[in-house]
């Protein structure tokens, strides 16, 4: 329960590390390609052609969007960190 304790709060820190120093070189380029495979898909979809001012980016800004997307991808590293961490305590016993 103490490994656990400390283990826990530390996930915190680690995760905003994560975040801070990769979203240059990793998250920014990730959303940049998941937007534009959903940019092709919509188009191949869509029963209209859809201009490009209509597009997300446009409209809130690449940087604002790039954002949203490194916080909910810091969101699910968390989750998965925490879940780590009692695996590691708990069921794992190391």
């Amino acid at each position: 329960k103490l490994k656990y304790d400390v283990m826990n709060i530390l996930c915190y820190p680690a995760t905003v590390a994560a975040i801070y120093f990769g979203y240059p070189p990793i998250i920014k380029r990730c959303w940049l390609g998941v937007n534009a495979f959903l940019q092709g898909l919509w188009q191949n979809l869509a029963f209209h052609r859809v201009a490009e001012s209509e597009n997300l980016n446009q409209a809130f800004g690449v940087e604002t969007v790039a954002l949203m997307f490194a916080v909910l991808v810091g969101m699910w590293l968390l989750l998965g960190l925490l879940r780590l961490c009692e695996l590691w305590c708990f069921k794992w016993k190391l």
